[in-house]
């Protein structure tokens, strides 16, 4: 399959999840930590399923921080036709961006994997 009909697939998978679980996820009685810990757990992980084998482009590198920034901004409440920007949504959910470091990660992890192995 190519990657980046792999990760297309990927995306909107990762989408319905977080649509499954968007009571949780934008509950303001939560804390923002506790709804970022779902997501990663819920969310990431069905997005990030098999992201080893992918060779990341540049393309595909913004579709996945645009995902992440959907995410944020879901998780925010923050309507689309707000004009804020991407730096004040990380500001306010007090982080960077960190999917695509997860992906790079995971990659070198594996490659390791496959360095040791028989």
């Amino acid at each position: 399959m190519d990657p980046d009909e792999d990760l297309r697939i990927r995306i909107e998978m990762a989408r319905t999840a977080f649509v499954k679980m968007k009571a949780a996820l934008t509950n303001k009685h939560l804390n923002l930590h506790t709804r970022l810990r779902f997501a990663k757990s819920y969310v990431w992980t069905v997005l990030l399923h098999g992201c080893e084998t992918w060779t990341l482009k540049t393309k595909m590198i913004s579709r996945i921080e645009a995902f992440e920034m959907w995410v944020y901004r879901r998780m925010l409440k923050i309507p689309w036709t707000k004009k804020i920007s991407n730096e004040a949504v990380l500001g306010m959910m007090g982080r960077g961006r960190e999917l695509v470091s997860v992906i790079k990660r995971r990659k070198m992890e594996y490659l390791g994997h496959m360095i040791r192995g028989p």
